[in-house]
C-alpha cells in the first residue's frame, strides 16, 4: 500500500486532506505574492502563496509555492498553465508540479478495485461507485475464456473523486471483499 494510501486508512480522522501545494517556477523576480495570485485564483480558492526568496539577502529566486484549498483546481491551474503561460516579465513559461512526490498521485483518476465478485457486472460495479463522483470509464477484467477475473478499473471525471472512494471503499466487505488502490500508469502495479 503506498504511503499516500496508507496514510488515508491510518488516520482516525474521517477527513481526507484535499489541499494541494504547486512549485511555481519562471516567476518574474518584479513579481510579489499580490500579483502572483490572480494567475492561479481563477481556478480556486488558494490558501496561501510563497514567493522563494534567499534566506540571507531576501532576494526573489525566481520562483514561489501555491497552494490551493481543493486538489481537483490546482489539478486544473496545473494542466492549463504549465509550460503553456509565460508571466509577464518572464523569458519563459511557468514550470508548475506538485511540492511531494505523494501529492502527485492525489492526481490519480484511475482506480484499481480487486477482490471483487466474479459474477459482478461492469454497470453493478459502476453503481457501487457512482456516489463518489462522476465516472469516465469502468471495466472489469476477464480472462481469455470471458470469465471475471474478479477485478477491474474505474476512471473518475475528477481526482478528488478517486481519493474518496478510496478512502471509503478500501477493503470493505462488499462482494466477497473489494480493494481500492492506484495503479502506476507505468506499469500497472498498485503503488
Amino acid at each position: 500500500m503506498s504511503s499516500l494510501i496508507a496514510k488515508y486508512h491510518e488516520s482516525t480522522d474521517s477527513t481526507i486532506d484535499m489541499s494541494m501545494k504547486l512549485f511555481v517556477g519562471q516567476v518574474p523576480k518584479t513579481m510579489e505574492e499580490d500579483d502572483l495570485e490572480p494567475y492561479f485564483s481563477k481556478y480556486g480558492t488558494i490558501t496561501s502563496v510563497k514567493i522563494c526568496r534567499d534566506r540571507d539577502t531576501k532576494q526573489h529566486k525566481g520562483c514561489a509555492f501555491v497552494t490551493f484549498e481543493h486538489l481537483d483546481n490546482a489539478d486544473d491551474a496545473l494542466h492549463e498553465m504549465h509550460d503553456r503561460v509565460a508571466l509577464p516579465g518572464a523569458k519563459k513559461e511557468m514550470q508548475i508540479k506538485p511540492v511531494h512526490t505523494d501529492d502527485e498521485k492525489k492526481f490519480e483518476k484511475r482506480l484499481f478495485v480487486g477482490m471483487i465478485s466474479k459474477s459482478l457486472s461492469g454497470p453493478e460495479l459502476q453503481e457501487m461507485f457512482d456516489k463518489f463522483g462522476e465516472i469516465t470509464d469502468c471495466n472489469i477484467l476477464y480472462t481469455q475464456d470471458k470469465t471475471s477475473r474478479g477485478c477491474g478499473f474505474i476512471k473518475f471525471e475528477k481526482a478528488s473523486s478517486c481519493l474518496i472512494a478510496i478512502k471509503e471503499m478500501h477493503q470493505s466487505q462488499n462482494n466477497g471483499g473489494l480493494q481500492c488502490s492506484h495503479r502506476c500508469q507505468t506499469c500497472g502495479q498498485p503503488c
